[in-house]
Order: structure tokens, then sequence, then C-alpha cells
């Protein structure tokens, strides 16, 4: 079968029964399209999605997720396409992601916060996007941001 749409078969069954069509003869031909429908397939849709978002790998892994299941498709197989997915993202990717979004959360939050308190705002900002502790550190000592005086570079 040849996947001429990016729908999965959650999005068909829930047309069908707002259709009127009883639930058993629905979960009968279910089960039939999620056996025929190749992994490959939602592997390709799976990547292409994971090219399109941007971000931090985990978060990128939220969306991906999010976005299949939003699509229709069983957990069961979001994970199996996982699996066998690369999520690797380069150093240098991760550094220029994390020191864009440093600045922007670090100028936002300049407005409203002085000293101690707008480093951890950052940090807690930064967290939230899906970056790890240690990394935050890193760039905030590499940025000159200790006392929360200093400019970003």
């Amino acid at each position: 079968m040849i996947l001429t749409t990016d729908k999965g078969p959650g999005v068909y069954k829930q047309k069908l029964h707002q259709s009127g069509i009883e639930k058993s003869i629905i979960d009968e031909y279910g089960q039939l399209y999620e056996a025929e429908q190749p992994l490959e397939d939602i592997l390709k849709l799976a990547n292409k999605i994971w090219n399109q978002k941007k971000g931090p790998s985990i978060k990128r892994k939220e969306k991906l997720t999010q976005s299949l299941l939003q699509k229709g498709y069983s957990f069961e197989k979001i994970k199996e396409v996982m699996s066998e997915m690369d999520f690797s993202q380069s150093e240098e990717e991760v550094d220029l992601l994390i020191q864009k979004d440093l600045e922007k959360v670090y100028n936002k939050n300049t407005r409203k916060y002085t000293g101690s308190q707008l480093i951890n705002k950052t940090i807690e900002g930064l967290m939230r996007k899906g970056y790890t502790y240690d990394k935050i550190k890193s760039k905030l000592e590499e940025s000159g941001i200790n006392s929360g005086t200093e400019e970003i570079e």
C-alpha cells in the first residue's frame, strides 16, 4: 500500500464513527489498515516532521510524538518509528540554538529582574525550552553572565 496522505488510522476511524458506521466494522477494517501500513512510510513522515521542528532534541521529540498522535497514529507505532530514528544533534547546532535562546530569554528577563533573580529566571526559561542545566551553566559562564550585571556579548 502506498501512503498517499499523512493521516493515520485514528483519523479515519474517527471520521467513520462520525459518519454513523458501527464500531465493530470500524475496528475490523482499522486493524487491517494498520497492519498494511508500511513502517518506512511513517518513518519518512516522521523524518520530515523532525526536520521541520527546531530547538533542542528533547523538545523536538515531544513535538514529533504530538504531531504523529494528532495525525492518528497509535502510540505503539510511534514508539516503533522513534526507535529507528536518529535524534542526534551536532554540538555546534546545539550551541547556536542555546546562544540564540539565551540572548532572547536574558533580554526579556532584564526588563523585570536583576542580580541572581535574573540568572535564575533565565536558567528556568532555558530549562523549559529543553536545555540541560549543565549546558545552560556553561553557556552562561562562557557569555560572562555570573552576577547578572554583565551583558551578553
